[in-house]
């Protein structure tokens, strides 16, 4: 939990406070005078170079995250994987008629890398004021250990980042989902950061509520015990997805507003929906990796 709200926080600050900044302000503006064209090609070239390294980077059994475990691993999977969320989606953007840009590709790796290098550091402050130094290291082990546990036979963030960055740039060009955003615009900015309180705080409660009291275990006597299980598994990420979700766009919006934008509530759908979708993609990948059909 600790981890999961650094790391929004410090790429939320990214994200809304470096373009403020003067010296960013102008290092963005050059990049907007780049034609529309030439971006498209610079961002296809990224995510052609950061596709393979991504692989490489997390790949079972031999990707660098399990063979070299470290802090330096998880920066550059994270800076990687910011490189293609913002290559994707400002390639789905320009498929979908918009001028293609370099800002996303300048910032989004740069909030990946702040934010985990932030946590890391306060990871080893913590270590050295309690005298642990491998503090650190352990967790890296810990986290990789986790994503391995987490990991089926192809790996998750491959398959879930771009059904997800799709899902976020499609849905909004929807007639349906345009007026569900026009219906919000007018909602007050207390109502709307009260909202985003109310979210966040059921994003907590429910995997709570979900798994303390009505998770039902699956029965491992059964015959098909092993679908039985996955099945189990399905639903339990497909929650916790929505969940996650549900409190990234919550805690984006509340540090957002600190930093001075307006909370967009339709970030509240938005983006659940866009975890549970590509979720749902990937579980049923796996349903037929696991069991194919006879």
């Amino acid at each position: 939990m600790l981890r999961f709200f650094i790391l929004v926080v410090m790429f939320t600050i990214v994200i809304v406070g470096v373009p403020q900044i003067p010296a960013a302000q102008s290092i963005l503006s050059q990049t907007n005078q780049i034609t529309s064209q030439t971006a498209f090609y610079i961002n296809l070239a990224a995510l052609c170079l950061a596709a393979p390294l991504a692989w490489f980077t997390v790949r079972r059994p031999n990707g660098w995250i399990y063979t070299a475990p470290g802090v330096g691993t998880l920066l550059l999977q994270r800076t990687v994987t910011g490189v293609l969320i913002a290559a994707l989606f400002t390639l789905f953007e320009a498929l979908s008629g918009y001028a293609a840009t370099l800002g996303y590709l300048l910032l989004v790796p740069l909030a990946f890398f702040v934010a985990e290098l932030t946590y890391q550091a306060l990871l080893l402050i913590v270590a050295r004021l309690r005298k642990q130094p491998d503090l650190q290291t352990s967790d890296a082990i810990a986290h990789q250990a986790a994503e391995r546990a987490s990991e089926g036979k192809v790996p998750r963030f491959l398959v879930t980042l771009p059904i997800y960055v799709f899902v976020v740039v499609y849905l909004p060009q929807q007639d349906d989902f345009r007026q569900f955003e026009a219906s919000l615009t007018g909602v007050d900015t207390v109502v709307a950061i009260a909202i985003c309180l109310v979210a966040l705080i059921l994003s907590l409660l429910i995997p709570f509520v979900y798994f303390r009291y009505l998770r039902t275990p699956p029965d491992m006597a059964a015959p098909n015990a092993q679908k039985e299980a996955y099945k189990a598994r399905i639903k339990d990420t497909c929650l916790t997805s929505i969940a996650v979700g549900l409190g990234f766009a919550a805690l984006i919006n509340l540090v957002s507003y600190v930093l001075g934008a307006p909370p967009i509530l339709s970030m509240l759908v938005l983006m659940p929906v866009g975890f549970l979708i590509a979720e749902i993609v990937y579980a049923g990948l796996e349903w037929r990796l696991r069991f194919p059909p006879i």
